[in-house]
């Protein structure tokens, strides 16, 4: 039987552990490591990883997912807009013009980028997407 000075070390080793233990656990599974997917492979995005979206977020837009999403739900509707009238945008970097399926492709590519954004923004608990358009996961053009 243990006696009571050291039962009371191994309550608080153990609690020690458990404690460390459970913050590694939120490190690694925590918001950070949120299960959203893949970003689309896209020449010009210079293979964006999710730790490096949240980073721009972090630097460019301080914090505000926001102000991230809605700048990338403006070049969605600008590309379905160059779409609809037919028009021909230059891509970023390539100078390519595409029209049809490739433009379409690329729309869907954003659409990916958005839905990633989204999730990421929810994993990192950020409550002002409300005012926003496309809810988190939602299919819209």
């Amino acid at each position: 039987m243990l006696g009571p000075l050291l039962l009371e070390q191994f309550m608080r080793a153990t609690l020690m552990i458990s404690t460390f233990v459970l913050a590694i656990a939120v490190l690694v599974g925590g918001p950070a490591r949120a299960d959203c997917g893949t970003l689309p492979n896209v020449q010009w995005w210079n293979d964006l990883t999710l730790a490096a979206m949240r980073q721009v977020v972090d630097r460019r837009y301080d914090g505000d997912w926001g102000s991230y999403i809605a700048k990338w739900e403006r070049q969605k509707d600008l590309l379905v807009d160059w779409r609809s009238s037919g028009t021909a945008a230059a891509m970023p970097f390539t100078g390519e013009k595409p029209d049809g399926k490739p433009l379409t492709n690329y729309i869907d590519q954003v659409d990916g980028r958005l839905n990633l954004a989204y999730c990421l923004a929810a994993a990192d608990g950020f409550e002002g997407l409300s005012g926003l358009a496309v809810a988190a996961g939602a299919d819209e053009e």
